[in-house]
C-alpha cells in the first residue's frame, strides 16, 4: 500500500518519499536499514525518471545539462552533510527528524493545493 501511495504522490506532487518514510519508520528498522531502504527507493525512482526523460528526449536539451552543472555539486554537498549528521544521531532522533520533515513537506503540499 505504501508503494501505491508513494507512486501516486510522486506522480501528482513529485514527492513520493513521505509515504515510504512513514511506512518505514513504523517497521522498527535500525537507522542504517532505514537509510539504506530510503536510498534504494530514491535511486530506483530517480533511475526510472532519467530513463523516461531520455526516452522522451528531454535530456537532449543543453539547458538541462547546464542546470545539472549547478545542481549536482549542491546535491553532493547535501549528501555529505547528511551523512555526517546521520553518523552522530540516534534512531529516535532520526525518526523525530523524519516526522518534522514530513510535517513541513505535508503542510507545504496542503498550502499548495489550497492556493
Amino acid at each position: 500500500m505504501a508503494g501505491l501511495v508513494g507512486g501516486i504522490t510522486s506522480t501528482v506532487f513529485g514527492a513520493g518519499g513521505p509515504p515510504y518514510a512513514i511506512y518505514l519508520s513504523q517497521r522498527g528498522l535500525s537507522k542504517e536499514q532505514f537509510r539504506a531502504t530510503m536510498g534504494f527507493a530514491t535511486l530506483t525512482s530517480i533511475s526510472l525518471r532519467v530513463t523516461a526523460f531520455l526516452i522522451t528526449g528531454l535530456l537532449l536539451d543543453p539547458r538541462v545539462w547546464l542546470i545539472a552543472l549547478g545542481v549536482v555539486p549542491a546535491a553532493m554537498l547535501g549528501i555529505s552533510v547528511a551523512r555526517r549528521m546521520f553518523l552522530r544521531i540516534s534512531r529516535e532522533q532520526l525518526l523525530r527528524m523524519v516526522a518534522a520533515v514530513l510535517l513541513v513537506t505535508g503542510g507545504s503540499l496542503v498550502l499548495r493545493a489550497l492556493s
